[in-house]
C-alpha cells in the first residue's frame, strides 16, 4: 500500500561525531562538562565490524563526577549502542560526567591499536527549530511503495550558533494519518 501523512522537521541539538583512535590501553575515558543549555546528552559508540568481532564483550559507562556513582551501565549487544542522561532541572552549576568505554578483548595483543566512532548529541534546553513545510503544502505527503518525493522545508529566521566542532542536528518525520501508524524518523544534520 501507499503512504499518506505528514512530514516535518526540527532543528533540537548540537552534535558532533568523531573517530576515537586508543592505542596500548584496553579503556577509554572522557570527562564532559554540561550546563543549563542541554537537557539530555546522548553518547553513541559505534565499532566497524572487524574491532567488534575482537572483543567478548564491552560495557560503556556513564559516571557522575561528583559523586563517583555510575549512572549508567551498559554492555554492547551490537556494534553500535546509545546511553543518554538527563540533567537535573534547576542545576546552578554545570555537571560533569565520565564516559567510559572498557571492550574486553579476546586477545591480549589487540588492544594495542584500537578506534570507534563517537557521536555526541546535545539536546538544547531552548525551543526547538521548526521548520515550515512549503512544498507539499502544509506537509502532506503520499507515496507509492518505492517512490520518492521530493520536500521543501522553510528555515527559521534565525538558528543557534554550534559551539566550535559541533554542528546542528535534529530529525526529519514523517507520520501517517491512518490507523496503521507508521512513523519514521530520519536524523538532520546541517
Amino acid at each position: 500500500g501507499s503512504f499518506r501523512g505528514t512530514v516535518k522537521a526540527r532543528l533540537d541539538r548540537f552534535a558532533k561525531e568523531e573517530v576515537v583512535e586508543v592505542e596500548k590501553s584496553d579503556e577509554f575515558s572522557r570527562v564532559v562538562r554540561l550546563d543549563d543549555t542541554t537537557t539530555t546528552a546522548r553518547w553513541t559508540i559505534t565499532f566497524d565490524r572487524a574491532t567488534y568481532a575482537l572483543q567478548t564483550d564491552c560495557v560503556l559507562q556513564v559516571i557522575d563526577m561528583k559523586t563517583g556513582k555510575t549512572i549508567r551501565n551498559t554492555a554492547l549487544g551490537n556494534r553500535s549502542e546509545s546511553v543518554s542522561v538527563t540533567l537535573p532541572k534547576n542545576a546552578k552549576e554545570p555537571v560533569s560526567y565520565k564516559l567510559t568505554l572498557r571492550p574486553a578483548f579476546t586477545v591480549a595483543k589487540d588492544k594495542a591499536r584500537w578506534s570507534f566512532l563517537l557521536t555526541e548529541e546535545l539536546m538544547w534546553s531552548a525551543p526547538a527549530a521548526v521548520f515550515e513545510p512549503i512544498a507539499p503544502k502544509g506537509g502532506q505527503l503520499s507515496l507509492m511503495p518505492n517512490g520518492c518525493k521530493n520536500v521543501v522545508f522553510r528555515l527559521p529566521a534565525t538558528l543557534p550558533t554550534a559551539p566550535a566542532g559541533y554542528r546542528l542536528g535534529g530529525t526529519v518525520e514523517a507520520a501517517s494519518g491512518g490507523d496503521e501508524g507508521v512513523k519514521i524518523t530520519r536524523p538532520l544534520k546541517m
